[in-house]
């Protein structure tokens, strides 16, 4: 599941069958599991690597164009092992990636945050003040961090505020069509997910 700036978005394609639409008017990739075993979560974070590669034609006039062009990428599971066994996947997984997703819901249990999300939100934005002046006390943002929040029952809803925050955050995200119009192939959603 995707969620796009629709309002301020034109699609390349739009027939019954795909919608392809710029991969720059992405703000978040939500893959659902049913079950978070080691094999879906090695699924999930494939497909968001996969995301991650895709070329984008238009980033510049956003404020923190370092962050704000890469697309948010979270697991929503309904059914989740113990969090120690979770807590493993994500460092097994880093070694290999070097990537953890900047969410994990389980609703009903827990929320974890990491990624470009954690790094954003504890650490500021890549050469704003507030980052500079944690780096100058030698507080840096590390790629490999996250947090775990035992939220139990309030979990969703707090997964729901922060996303609501960081998508008022992150404005329009309409691409400049007449920079599509040039290129020969242009990246798009859906070719990430046929490769």
């Amino acid at each position: 599941m995707f969620i796009y700036d629709r309002p301020n978005c034109f699609h390349l394609f739009n027939n019954f069958e795909k919608k392809k639409i710029p991969i720059e008017a992405v703000y978040i990739a939500i893959e659902m599991k049913t079950d978070l075993s080691k094999r879906d979560y090695d699924d999930a974070i494939e497909k968001f690597l996969a995301i991650r590669r895709l070329k984008r034609a238009f980033a510049d006039g956003y404020l923190f164009d370092s962050q704000r062009h890469n697309v948010l990428c979270a697991i929503v599971t309904s059914k989740s092992p113990h969090i120690e066994q979770i807590r493993t996947r994500i460092h097994e997984s880093y070694k290999h990636t070097q990537f953890i997703p900047d969410f994990v819901i389980c609703p009903g249990s827990y929320v974890i945050t990491g990624g470009t999300y954690h790094r954003v939100a504890h650490y500021g934005a890549e050469g704003s003040a507030y980052r500079r002046e944690m780096e100058a006390r030698g507080i840096t943002a590390k790629p490999s961090s996250y947090m775990i929040d035992n939220a139990g029952e309030d979990s969703l809803y707090i997964w729901i505020a922060w996303l609501h925050s960081w998508l008022h955050m992150m404005g329009p995200r309409a691409p400049d069509l007449a920079k599509y119009s040039t290129l020969i192939r242009t990246p798009i959603l859906g070719d990430a997910l046929s490769e």
